[in-house]
């Protein structure tokens, strides 16, 4: 273990320095398919030297898929892919809890989590 500063951190995790690194993920938009393809080959956000061409293959005909049905069957079997091989493991998840006062109205909540207070108004 060692601790480094933060630019330095993430420039060496880039160049793929560390056996294991920390990072985290929070997503863009709400479709399972937004962390997933996080680790397809060549993908920025693909901090590992993780490479898999069925797992790439996937999220590509997941991105295609129009059938509802077919699409989740896609998205779980990346899932369980990405699981076996496990070039990254889940440690925790980010929640967040909010305390609303009541007569406050325009709080927007965004699928992702996010609060969005800017149009907010107490009435």
């Amino acid at each position: 273990m060692q601790n480094v500063e933060g630019r330095v951190f993430l420039s060496e995790q880039k160049e793929f320095k560390y056996q294991m690194s920390r990072s985290s993920f929070l997503h863009d938009y709400a479709d399972p398919v937004n962390a997933l393809e996080s680790f397809i080959t060549g993908s920025s956000m693909n901090r590992t030297t993780w490479s898999n061409a069925e797992y790439d293959k996937l999220i590509a005909d997941i991105k295609n898929e129009t059938d509802e049905n077919k699409r989740w069957e896609l998205l779980q079997q990346a899932d369980k892919l990405l699981m076996e091989e496990m070039p990254v493991f889940p440690l925790y998840f980010y929640n967040s809890t909010s305390l609303e006062k009541l007569g406050v109205s325009g709080i927007l909540r965004h699928p992702v989590g996010y609060l969005d207070l800017k149009y907010a108004d107490k009435n």
